[in-house]
């Protein structure tokens, strides 16, 4: 379950990252992703048919690029601008993310998002690093996923 899940994230964050910030943004190989430095992170609780988290975690600099894209600005947006613009791409990727794996007739209730330390506990359920402009972007899914749940379809 965890490769067609972590598969089913990479594609929904990498979609949402090209779509909302005008960037390319490529997952890296399990192999590959290592550590990585952030200094923000958002997260997203969501319930539904299962339940749990999802956290983006990145480096500064990233986001006031990722910001100044999505507002069409080329100055640089305030700090309070970049952290609404780092809840907005979370809240999307969930959004995105959850009928990948449910289905698109599941309900899901996706609390607003909200910063966290970038150091949570615990293994997710599924986990991507993806690279965009030089910098590494970790996508986490934390969930308890009920047996009930059927793995969604490649």
């Amino acid at each position: 379950m965890q490769a067609t899940w972590t598969r089913a994230l990479a594609q929904a964050a990498a979609l949402t990252f090209e779509e909302l910030c005008f960037v390319v943004a490529e997952p890296q190989p399990p192999t590959a992703q290592g550590d990585v430095r952030a200094d923000m992170a958002v997260a997203v609780a969501f319930s539904g048919p299962f339940a749990g988290v999802l956290v983006v975690q990145l480096e500064q600099a990233l986001l006031e690029v990722l910001a100044a894209n999505m507002l069409g600005d080329e100055a640089p947006p305030s700090a309070a601008q970049q952290e609404d613009a780092l809840k907005e791409i979370a809240n999307v990727i969930c959004g995105n993310v959850l009928p990948r794996l449910a289905g698109a007739e599941q309900v899901f209730r996706l609390q607003a998002p909200r910063r966290v330390s970038v150091a949570l506990p615990g293994a997710g359920v599924a986990e991507v690093v993806l690279w965009i402009e030089g910098w590494p972007v970790q996508v986490q899914l934390y969930a308890e996923v009920p047996a009930a749940v059927e793995e969604p379809s490649p």
